[in-house]
């Protein structure tokens, strides 16, 4: 599964972590384009943690972890590495379990099987989903098919477990 809080929280973790040797640091850096290595026509902003390392740490985890998993699948939909349709819904509530698609037809198995055969079939263990399952104690596993036949396509495989 891809999800952005434990990325961010491990970054969260190194950040604290690194705050206060990047305040040592910044005595060094923090004035290195004004006095050592002018890049363009000054006045030159001098970098400081409150002005740029905190403020970057925070654009970091609010704006881009929370967007990177799904513009990380949307780059590998673009090289067509991941399916362009997207795993069914699911959500469990009291030993049951209900399933949603946009588009095509949930395929689920309980056993934990995959509920497409190699080839692009559906296996002989998915049952097409109608209702909610009871499901307590077991994995689902579910992909949403469009189309028929050997033509058709899948959705990347969802696993749901208590």
């Amino acid at each position: 599964m891809l999800a952005s809080k434990p990325a961010a929280d491990r970054f969260r973790q190194w950040s604290d972590r690194l705050d206060k040797p990047i305040v040592a640091e910044s005595a060094r850096w923090g004035d290195y384009r004004r006095d050592v290595h002018p890049y363009k026509v000054g006045p030159y902003e001098l970098y400081t943690c409150d002005d740029h390392w905190r403020p970057e740490i925070q654009r970091l985890l609010n704006s881009y972890f929370p967007q990177r998993p799904a513009v990380f699948v949307n780059q590998l939909r673009e090289a067509g590495l991941f399916p362009k349709i997207s795993a069914p819904g699911v959500v469990r509530v009291n030993g049951q379990v209900k399933m949603t698609t946009s588009n095509g037809t949930v395929f689920y198995s309980t056993d934990g099987s995959d509920p497409r055969l190699g080839g692009g079939t559906a296996s002989p263990a998915a049952r097409p989903y109608e209702q909610p399952v009871t499901a307590e104690g077991k994995t689902i596993k579910a992909r949403v098919r469009v189309g028929e036949g050997p033509s058709a396509s899948w959705s990347a495989l969802l696993e749901s477990r208590d």
